[in-house]
């Protein structure tokens, strides 16, 4: 039995605990509870199959770099994500439990910049969102933070889906993302969700990424890239997803401090998507920034790089004989 069969037998919507326990209980069904059509063997050994290339039944979507209407629901992993904690009173005004990153646009980054056997890291792993959901789809790999309550939820977030058959293994560590203490070269594959500069509030560590000083985000987003840079594989992917952000009205760009902190550390840029998203406090807000003549910020950047394999060595000082 199919989930959409499942869910037609019932009277009723089943609810997120059932449909769990239906999914764990179909052991014998790798297929449906990896992703349906999601195979990666079936397409590399039948590109042309059904009369087209493939790539919408292998990723989901067309391959486009302009991700639209993507939500938390549409996303095959929404009945397993768990409800995230509530902000303190001075921690933002338009929500009261904290955000995560769009179910559908990190589905999209592991099914498009992903691998079979890709081990992973994810930095600032927060909720273990991407980690969790790279594990759903069979990949292995570490989540790294330094704050004990995204650490105590990755590990909740990562037990949501451990009743299901052949998933890939998550180790949950507390780590400082600036001064990782893994090995030169350990991973396949580096994601990264930074803070937004300081629109959430999180440990109130000083070694927190989260900064309201726009100067000293990118000092910190310089050291977290270098390690980035470090422990990825070469030859190999690193994805950041980052937001736009207005300071006194005026928009910071982001994503182009997120490009040259990629050089500065060593990367070359290798892609890049913008998801947009459909739902979203902005739009609440949307009649204030028609007011200001502007529109509503209802988009995110999915800026990937690739560390190079020949690395130039930097030139030596002093004048040219």
């Amino acid at each position: 039995m199919t989930l959409d069969e499942y869910k037609s037998s019932m009277l009723f919507e089943p609810t997120d605990e059932q449909i769990k326990s239906f999914l764990a209980s179909q052991k014998d069904k790798k297929e449906e509870l990896k992703g349906g059509k999601w195979d990666i063997d079936a397409y590399e050994n039948d590109t042309r199959k059904k009369g087209g290339d493939g790539i919408p039944e292998l990723t989901g979507y067309n391959l486009s770099s302009v991700w639209k209407d993507i939500t938390h629901q549409k996303s095959e992993f929404f009945p397993f994500t768990i409800k995230l904690p509530e902000k303190n009173e001075n921690n933002g005004r338009m929500s009261l439990r904290y955000s995560r990153t769009c179910l559908q646009e990190i589905e999209r980054v592991i099914k498009t910049y992903m691998r079979k056997g890709d081990y992973f890291l994810e930095n600032c792993c927060g909720w273990s969102t991407f980690g969790t959901m790279a594990a759903y789809f069979g990949y292995s790999g570490k989540g790294v933070d330094i704050w004990d309550k995204a650490l105590e939820k990755s590990k909740e977030q990562y037990e949501a889906i451990g009743l299901i058959p052949n998933i890939g293994s998550l180790e949950i560590i507390e780590m400082d993302g600036m001064n990782l203490k893994f090995k030169d070269n350990s991973f396949d594959y580096v994601y990264c969700n930074p803070p937004f500069m300081d629109s959430e509030k999180y440990s109130g560590k000083s070694n927190d990424i989260m900064d309201k000083n726009f100067d000293s985000f990118i000092s910190k987003f310089d050291r977290l890239m270098s390690e980035n840079f470090r422990v990825c594989k070469p030859d190999c992917l690193c994805t950041i997803t980052i937001n736009d952000y207005r300071k006194d009205g005026y928009l910071l760009p982001i994503q182009k401090e997120v490009i040259e902190s990629g050089y500065r550390s060593g990367f070359k840029l290798w892609d890049f998507a913008i998801a947009e998203l459909v739902t979203g406090r902005n739009l609440i807000m949307r009649k204030d920034h028609y007011a200001k003549r502007r529109t509503a910020k209802q988009h995110e950047y999915v800026i990937t790089f690739i560390k190079p394999t020949a690395l130039k060595k930097p030139k030596s000082g002093g004048k040219k004989k």
